[in-house]
């Protein structure tokens, strides 16, 4: 059963910790379980704050932000697949970005959706069509 504990019980509860107490005077006095105890203390010491991190949702990008983040100011060889892109789209410029993803995927035997190659020439300053 999931109930959501404040976080002013948690910040006592690691208050209390700090100070001394031992866990079980801390479960008498906050009435949390010995685990959510150990679980809000851990999350402080680990991510330095009592809520644990959210987990990412989604699917994991095939071509990985990195990749598109540097490749500005790649050269001619460090990134392949970019350059491919950006050499398809100046030459080619007239194409949809269904056609982009198809040359990807004959080429490389990499599916790339379309709304993917939208952020990434998003990213590096262009404007395409949606197909």
């Amino acid at each position: 059963m999931s109930q959501n504990i404040s976080r002013r019980v948690k910040l006592d509860a690691v208050n209390l910790v700090t100070q001394g107490s031992s866990r079980q005077e801390v479960v008498d006095s906050t009435g949390l379980s010995r685990s959510t105890i150990y679980r809000v203390l851990k999350n402080q010491r680990t991510h330095g704050n009592i809520d644990a991190p959210r987990k990412k949702s989604g699917r994991k990008p095939k071509i990985s932000q990195a990749v598109i983040d540097v490749a500005p100011s790649v050269t001619f060889n460090d990134c392949l697949q970019c350059q491919e892109l950006l050499h398809l789209v100046m030459h080619v410029p007239d194409c949809q970005l269904k056609e982009y993803a198809k040359e990807i995927r004959n080429r490389y035997d990499i599916t790339v959706s379309e709304s993917r190659l939208s952020t990434i020439l998003k990213n590096l300053s262009f404007s395409r069509k949606k197909g």
